[in-house]
């Protein structure tokens, strides 16, 4: 029983999340759900206390990160580490160790992934290596259970995980949400980890649009695991050093805030380009702020330097994106492309701006994820340039909301900034991003500052 209480004190965070993805947490609780019912049943204690009592607030909130995950119209889960959009491996063990807890809650996750409003399967795994039917019929809340109502949930829009370096963030709970996610975290040895410090995904107005590769436990450098398989940056073909058969790389969050506004966070990945002298780095920092409100918009900025800056050299810098196949790439100018849609019954559209001086060339090629889940085969946007520090700074918005904004950025070099300003009529954003310099072990100065400022309109007589 010491094992199992390890695993709830070192491998369950105080925000519901396991290390290693929903998918090991599936696997897990397979196992351990039954092992607590027992335990229960049996009337086994741990100083005269049941694990599952005691450690119920840990397994509420594994609950709620379950529906952080989920696709917001439902049948897929963010496959954040080792896990996977198929929701069926995460799902594995789900009921067994969560089935007696939030009714509700629980029902409505079940519903919208494998239930009648996601996949209709209702557990059922033609392979039966994750088949979860048979749980359901034993540990499913049974009826009646109160209807939970996302929009109606006093849930916060955002969950983030200091222990882990993970935050997802939406901009309200609703079928229609815009959903941003970031990682950059330590590496805890022994674990299944990828090379995905900084590397983020974005579901746009209930669409997923940036995605992640998939879970895979290989070294090859261009394998899903590697940072070929995430939304980063590489330099001259290379991106942080390889993960996988307990390999993995370190990160931070150095600066995280919000407001009523927005989200901004950044993280620092430069000991995982370094690692081993990998791909020698003097920083590697991400910017991304998500703005919530009139509508939703992202902005990226990606402050990344060889350690051979100080030999003049140019590299080949390429910044990468994953995006579904339902998408097509249409190039607007040399800076300027449109993620639209193809499926009839959609006809999303959205903008990639990028702000950098130098022009960027797109090469859009297959990427095929390690397991034939849905969104395995997709695309992988690569824009690159050649350059000392490019500084990619890089704007994702509807289509329809840029049209009626007006937007600017200053890049200036003597006090180490980019400034971006994005004008409406009802109000104007300032985003002010400045460069990181030197090692620094602590940070006295933001390295950001937002400012919201509404529009005075005079009133008609």
């Amino acid at each position: 029983m010491s094992r199992v209480e390890d695993f709830f004190i070192d491998s369950i965070t105080d925000q519901g999340m396991t290390r290693e993805g929903l998918w090991y947490c599936g696997f897990v609780s397979k196992i351990l759900g039954i092992l607590l019912r027992i335990c229960r049943r049996k009337n086994i204690k741990v100083n005269g206390e049941f694990l599952d009592d005691k450690y119920s607030e840990k397994l509420d909130r594994l609950v709620e990160w379950y529906l952080y995950e989920s696709f917001p119209r439902g049948k897929y889960l963010n496959n954040w580490n080792d896990s996977y959009w198929n929701p069926h491996n995460g799902l594995w063990g789900y009921l067994t160790i969560v089935g007696n807890r939030n009714p509700s809650l629980v029902t409505y996750i079940w519903e919208l992934l494998i239930g009648s409003k996601g996949l209709k399967t209702y557990g059922r795994d033609p392979s039966l290596n994750f088949s979860s039917l048979f749980d359901a019929y034993l540990f499913l809340p049974p009826p009646p259970v109160g209807e939970f109502k996302p929009e109606k949930t006093n849930l916060s829009i955002r969950r983030f995980c200091s222990d882990i370096g993970y935050l997802n963030v939406r901009n309200y709970w609703s079928s229609e949400a815009t959903i941003v996610s970031f990682n950059c975290g330590k590496y805890i040895e022994g674990i299944h980890d990828q090379s995905d410090n900084n590397s983020f995904a974005l579901i746009f107005a209930g669409q997923p649009l940036v995605i992640d590769s998939g879970a895979a436990n290989n070294t090859d450098e261009n394998s899903p695991s590697s940072s070929l398989g995430h939304n980063l940056v590489l330099i001259d073909g290379k991106g942080q050093r390889f993960s996988g058969r307990r390999n993995g790389v370190s990160g931070k969050i150095i600066e995280y805030d919000y407001s009523e506004v927005f989200d901004y966070i950044i993280g620092d990945a430069t000991e995982s380009y370094n690692l081993q002298n990998y791909n020698p780095v003097n920083f590697a920092i991400r910017h991304l702020c998500f703005v919530r409100k009139p509508f939703p918009y992202v902005v990226t900025f990606d402050d990344i330097e060889a350690s051979s800056f100080s030999d003049g050299k140019y590299h080949l810098y390429e910044y990468l994106l994953h995006i579904p196949k339902n998408f097509s790439v249409e190039k607007i100018n040399s800076n300027k492309f449109r993620l639209k849609s193809v499926e009839s019954a959609n006809n999303c559209s959205f903008i990639l701006q990028f702000f950098n001086q130098e022009k960027l060339e797109l090469k859009i090629e297959q990427f095929q994820s390690k397991h034939n889940h849905s969104f395995a085969n997709h695309n992988l946007l690569r824009f690159s340039t050649k350059a000392i520090n490019p500084h990619f700074l890089a704007m994702f918005i509807s289509e329809k909301n840029l049209e009626n904004l007006f937007i600017k950025s200053n890049k200036d070099v003597d006090n180490r900034k980019i400034v971006l300003d994005i004008l409406s009529p009802e109000w104007s954003d300032n985003l002010e991003l400045k460069f990181y310099r030197g090692k620094r072990g602590s940070l006295k100065d933001k390295l950001f500052k937002f400012q919201r400022n509404e529009m005075i309109r005079e009133k008609k007589l």
